[in-house]
């Protein structure tokens, strides 16, 4: 399916804002002297450096804000460096704050008498405050009110957003973040933001589009917009995730009549339909393009037609790139299978549960605590809430703990979280800990699970690889069985691992369940099955088991050869579209440079020798990559499949609708066979 269905409908809405005259001569002049800063890279054999057009940036986001900033600078009569400029730190850094030269300081002087003509007037806040005030009327008639972030690269247009919402009626409703506020305490506004009703409004730097989830949102503000579209692809993906509740989010960005960033909103955003599509992962792609606009945006020889020109190029090549990506993935059933072939394999790893269940993850932990020496609870809390469980650790299970996540992230967080007086709440459901992110949301990858999983692999746990099961299976009739699960290792492009059971009967060894409906809902039963009250000896023989084990090894072995046949065949169209994909990626880079030494060759002026061997040897070095990298594939074309076995037992099953009690499920999962099985191969 197209990938725009995984993804919440999208609805763009253009906060339209007319200068006035005093504000519009404000902005020239801010763009006259980046202009005449940013050139004076133009011929530096270091390339430009972007961080020259942050005034442009910041006078875009907020022209309030940049008057804070000229003020600052011209009583240090240095440039800020490109942190104190930022909400985070990303980007180039600046060493130190360079001085004004001389054709600097006479822009920044004209910008200063700019500023004086200003007064109090801010046309852009006055129509951001019309646009709230609409939303809160639209909302208000459907019952509801919405939860609203504002984006902005800036901290100095973030303060100034905070002081003027203050003073225009929203007092207390407005909470803000950036990347100088300690992150404890940005997580816990963010939840302040999510639980607060009061709370309508969260200013956020770029901070905000990066690791924190806002899927309880559905308004976005881009208040500014950033020049590279995967940026807003970023910043809008905060909130189009698992959990979004709404039917649609509403995205508003400013556009400003005669500003550089409305030619890239109109002729660029809007063009590729930015804010209504996902434009997939073009991250490479995009940072060239966009690094050739923003040139072209200052180059003093292009007047504004031609700039507008350049951003609808720029528009044709994205649209192309994502057109191409498209029709790869449409025909990409050639090198990879069809997609009946897929479909068909999630659906049978659905039924089968041949994946890590939150059940098995719970049962796991339930099971450890019970074989250890430990007072430690998993119980659900006095107040019953749906998938919530209170865990109580002790001081042993801490130290349990404390010794065998050495080394995993997240460690000393959850240490903190066990020494909790009263526990500490935890879920094994995404949809609750996406609910309600202060609880732990215990996975497989959990630090806590990972520990009990390391110490079972590495500790003498008296478990045996063999068990006596009973187990209550919608598709087969009562019947006795001898179980083996083996574990098949294909060694390829990439190494995959897979679990094999494997059913005989013991009423007729020729009776044997692989690779059908009941061998293969086996595993997925398994957490679900009740032990035996009393030993199951007299149910077979010696004898059955080892006739039982030679058809399970005889069968798994035309198994490893039929596996090994197929992965031959599939590695082979693996390693060659990899090749096919690697050619390309190469073909790019060194086009790429190419074009750049030939610019600099036909340049009128006598070339930098220095840069015409620097691109000429980067040409060489990516050559010599891409022959290693065709080298190295070619050495994975060889395939192996190995097996071992890593369980047996005995396993009943019964008719749909034999009651199996929770006390008789936990005793499977943990008591071993050893009285129970005869003999263990």
């Amino acid at each position: 399916r197209d990938v725009e269905e995984a993804f919440t409908a999208r609805e763009a809405r253009t906060v339209n804002v007319e200068y006035s005259p005093e504000e519009m001569e404000f902005y020239n002049a801010v763009t006259k002297f980046v202009e005449t800063r940013f050139t004076a890279d133009w011929d530096s054999a270091q390339g430009i450096s972007f961080a020259r057009i942050m005034p442009q940036r910041q006078v875009a986001s907020c022209i309030p804000a940049m008057r804070s900033y000229l003020k600052d600078q011209a009583a240090a009569n240095t440039l800020l460096s490109l942190r104190e400029w930022e909400g985070d730190d990303i980007g180039e850094r600046t060493n130190g704050r360079p001085k004004i030269g001389y054709s600097e300081r006479e822009a920044a002087e004209r910008l200063l008498r700019s500023m004086d003509k200003l007064g109090g007037r801010d046309t852009k806040f006055d129509q951001f405050l019309g646009a709230l005030r609409n939303l809160e009327a639209e909302f208000s008639g459907q019952g509801v009110m919405p939860k609203i972030i504002v984006f902005s690269y800036f901290k100095r247009t973030l303060d100034y957003l905070n002081r003027r919402l203050a003073d225009s009626g929203y007092a207390k409703q407005c909470a803000m973040i950036h990347g100088d506020i300690n992150p404890r305490i940005r997580e816990r506004t963010v939840e302040r933001f999510r639980d607060d009703p009061g709370i309508k409004i969260l200013l956020s730097s770029e901070v905000g589009s990066e690791g924190l989830d806002f899927q309880f949102c559905n308004v976005m503000f881009n208040y500014d917009l950033p020049w590279n579209p995967m940026r807003v692809e970023q910043r809008i993906g905060r909130l189009d995730r698992y959990g979004q509740k709404s039917d649609k989010i509403l995205i508003y960005s400013f556009s400003t009549k005669n500003t550089i960033d409305d030619i890239i909103l109109e002729r660029l955003y809007h063009r590729i339909h930015l804010f209504e599509l996902y434009i997939g992962d073009l991250e490479e792609i995009l940072g060239d393009q966009i690094a050739n606009l923003t040139r072209g945006m200052f180059d003093p020889r292009l007047n504004a037609e031609q700039k507008a020109a350049q951003a609808e190029q720029t528009a044709l090549a994205i649209e192309n790139q994502i057109r191409e990506l498209k029709e790869f993935e449409s025909h990409s059933d050639r090198f990879l299978g069809q997609d009946d072939f897929f479909d068909a394999e999630i659906s049978a790893i659905k039924e089968t549960r041949r994946f890590i269940t939150s059940q098995e993850v719970r049962l796991l932990l339930t099971s450890f605590l019970s074989m250890v020496d430990t007072s430690t609870t998993l119980r659900s809390p006095r107040r019953v809430r749906e998938n919530v469980y209170i865990l109580r650790a002790d001081e042993e299970f801490r130290r349990f703990f404390r010794a065998f996540s050495d080394g995993m992230n997240g460690r000393e967080e959850v240490i903190r979280e066990l020494e909790k007086e009263g526990g500490t709440p935890v879920t094994f459901e995404a949809a609750s800990a996406s609910a309600d992110r202060q609880l732990m949301f215990l996975t497989i990858h959990h630090p806590i699970i990972r520990s009990i999983v390391k110490y079972l692999s590495e500790g003498d746990t008296g478990l045996k690889p063999t068990a006596a099961l009973r187990i209550e299976s919608p598709v087969a009739d009562p019947g006795d069985y001898l179980y083996f699960i083996y574990m098949l290792e294909e060694f390829s492009l990439k190494k995959t691992l897979k679990l094999v059971p494997l059913l005989v009967n013991l009423d007729d060894h020729n009776d044997v369940s692989v690779a059908d409906p009941l061998s293969d809902q086996f595993i997925g039963l398994t957490p679900g099955a009740a032990g035996f009250e009393s030993p199951v000896e007299g149910l077979y023989h010696d004898e059955d088991v080892n006739q039982c084990a030679t058809v399970a090894d005889a069968y798994i072995a035309m198994m490893k050869e039929d596996e090994e046949k197929s992965l031959l065949k599939s590695n082979d169209t693996l390693v060659n579209t990899r090749k096919e994909a690697i050619n390309q990626s190469y073909a790019m880079k060194i086009s790429r440079v190419r074009q750049t030494l030939n610019n600099i060759l036909a340049d009128s002026k006598p070339a930098d020798e220095r840069l015409v061997r620097m691109y000429r040897a980067r040409i060489r070095n990516l050559e010599d990559q891409l022959r290693q990298d065709e080298q190295d594939l070619e050495e994975k074309r060889g395939v192996h499949v190995g097996f071992q076995l890593l369980a047996s037992g005995f396993v009943r099953f019964e008719r749909s609708g034999v009651k199996v009690t929770a006390q008789q499920r936990q005793a499977s999962f943990v008591q071993t066979a050893t009285k129970n099985t005869g003999e263990s191969r």
